[in-house]
């Protein structure tokens, strides 16, 4: 068996937190822990953005106060950050209801980025120019417009490379656990 990749350490855990909120939100099966996964990977990169400060750079969560949505101590703690992640994607998720399949992950994860109220603002724009709302491609074409801000931007961007590193990693068989 090959040596365990650095980048591939919190997969168990990934994929655990991924099937309980599942489970838990009824997420639909389009996507899977490999979204969750590429999220993070792409706030732990080197030119990693956020707009909310003070978020943790394994998953992008606001810290409260170091504390975690539990109340445990959240000293960047991978479980902790992973476990926070997942729920506040199935949050987003569960807000989107609008959008189906692959879709309804591609506005949520949007708004795990730049907050729900631009994505809100953004449909609203597009509903009433009588334009498809659930479509993340419509909603990423106005989002700067409607927001007028670099997080707009980043926001579509970051969307960008999760998929592209969630559609490459589904395109590959997944590693065999022992």
């Amino acid at each position: 068996m090959p040596p365990l990749r650095a980048e591939d350490r919190y997969d168990s855990l990934f994929q655990w937190y991924w099937h309980v909120t599942a489970q838990r939100f009824g997420f639909d099966t389009s996507a899977d822990w490999r979204l969750l996964k590429a999220m993070a990977r792409q706030k732990s990169t080197p030119d990693a953005t956020t707009p909310r400060p003070g978020a943790l750079r394994r998953m992008p969560l606001m810290e409260r106060g170091d504390l975690a949505l539990d109340g445990t101590r959240n000293a960047d703690n991978p479980e902790v950050a992973i476990r926070e992640g997942a729920l506040i994607l199935a949050g987003m998720w569960a807000t989107f209801k609008a959008a189906a399949g692959l879709e309804r992950f591609r506005v949520a994860c949007a708004a795990y980025h730049g907050g729900p109220r631009d994505i809100v603002r953004a449909q609203a724009f597009l509903q009433q120019r009588d334009l498809p709302r659930d479509q993340w491609v419509a909603i990423a074409m106005v989002l700067p417009e409607v927001t007028m801000t670099a997080t707009a931007r980043e926001t579509v961007e970051y969307v960008r490379r999760v998929f592209a590193e969630f559609d490459a990693a589904r395109a590959m068989p997944e590693p065999a656990h022992a």
